[in-house]
């Protein structure tokens, strides 16, 4: 930002015109509409401070930059449901990605950070009342390594529901009644049921994969041709019991909490085995510990 800021001009000297002619000048060579809008808000800062100082009497930089050039920003635009969908049967299908599906399916489906994802622990899920609570996130520094560190606003602490509304969602889906339908195999269509329920299909699916996990329903997603099976099913392992009844035991929450640990600990290793051949790292994680040597070939 130095080669485009006022070399030769004295703070009282700058004009409102040479403050719009900068914000021209920042288009033309290129620059994005919001690193320039950041860079005008910063410039803002130190003029108004020029201001409390009295050395002038008003700020140059305090106008509306989309009436000086055009704001042709993108907006942020979330995946649809046909999108998450079809994100996640490349990740089940794809033998690198397949490892991070879970991760991404609670990321999406629950709104959480990365950092926050990383940073729970067993206090904040609140197992009698369904929550998750979230008030902190694992951050990492090149310096000081891991820390743990609050949200960057207060709209970040928050708490997020567990999964007993799909769970009564797929009762009254499946028009099963409470202290009924146990053993009963349901053919299971996802799209289906979350236009008809009205529930985003990542949490869904999460929720899904805890109930599982719980011993309440088996969610069988692939599709095994020999038996004939063409769609996803659900079986109640347990007759339906009332929402107020359902209970996601810590364990279920553990085993993703561990699996993400693990992860996470062989991410580090690989970064910092400076001293360590990466490639047997690499080997190692996906269970080969013996690389195989190449026979010399047969000479002609």
């Amino acid at each position: 930002m130095s080669q485009q800021l006022f070399h030769d001009f004295q703070v009282d000297s700058v004009k409102l015109s040479d403050a719009k002619e900068w914000a021209l000048r920042m288009k033309e060579k290129g620059i994005s509409y919001k690193t320039i809008s950041n860079d005008k808000r910063s410039l803002k800062a130190a003029f108004y401070t020029a201001i409390q100082d009295d050395c002038i009497r008003k700020n140059p930089f305090d106008f509306q930059l989309n009436t000086v050039i055009e704001d042709d920003t993108e907006p942020k635009v979330p995946l649809t449901a046909e999108q998450e969908e079809s994100l996640l049967s490349f990740m089940q299908g794809d033998s690198v990605y397949q490892k991070y599906r879970d991760e991404v399916i609670i990321l999406l489906g629950t709104g959480l950070r990365v950092s926050e994802l990383c940073g729970l622990t067993e206090t904040d899920l609140d197992f009698e009342n369904r929550i998750i609570n979230v008030d902190h996130q694992l951050l990492r520094s090149a310096e000081t390594g891991y820390y743990i560190e609050k949200p960057k606003t207060e709209s970040g602490i928050r708490q997020i529901p567990m999964s007993e509304k799909v769970y009564e969602a797929l009762g009254d889906y499946f028009r099963i009644q409470e202290g009924q339908g146990k053993d009963i195999v349901h053919n299971f269509e996802l799209t289906d049921f979350y236009s008809t329920c009205q529930l985003p299909p990542l949490q869904i699916h999460h929720a899904l994969k805890l109930l599982e996990l719980s011993g309440y329903i088996e969610y069988c997603e692939a599709i095994d041709e020999s038996s004939f099976q063409t769609a996803p099913q659900i079986t109640y392992t347990h007759p339906r019991v009332q929402k107020n009844a359902l209970t996601i035991p810590s364990s279920a929450y553990e085993e993703r909490r561990e699996r993400m640990k693990k992860r996470i600990s062989k991410v580090v290793e690989y970064m910092n085995g400076i001293h360590i051949c990466r490639s047997r790292l690499l080997l190692s994680y996906f269970g080969v510990h013996k690389i195989p040597l190449l026979k010399p070939m047969a000479k002609i």
